[in-house]
């Protein structure tokens, strides 16, 4: 990413000296332009997250697998039941989040409530 600060910094001085931008606008957008790019992309922490996530899930899964036999009927249907039920929340807040985005950008909503 540096090298796209450093053409970009280039570019805004160019612009700058040929009086297209004024140099504080220069400066403006350089500065701008660096601290967007600290919000945005994969962090290590992300990535350390994910896979977290899935070597806790891949766990349960495990312990879940290896003790089968030994499950109820009621708990196996309880355990169904409680994976269908968070299958649906999830598609809730997703449907949710489309519909927000719809609304926020004055778009009509493909999904039908």
């Amino acid at each position: 990413m540096a090298s796209y600060h450093n053409k970009l910094k280039k570019d805004l001085d160019l612009c700058a000296a040929e009086g297209l931008i004024s140099p504080e606008q220069a400066e403006g957008v350089y500065q701008r332009s660096i601290a967007a790019t600290g919000q945005s992309g994969w962090k290590a922490a992300h990535l350390i997250a994910l896979f977290s996530g899935v070597l806790i899930a891949a766990g349960v899964i495990l312990v879940i697998a290896h003790n089968w036999d030994k499950l109820g009927a009621i708990a196996k249907i309880a355990g169904f039941l409680l994976a269908f039920a968070a299958a649906a929340e999830i598609s809730l807040c997703i449907k949710g989040q489309v519909l927000i985005l719809d609304r926020h950008y004055n778009k009509k909503s493909r999904i039908k409530t």
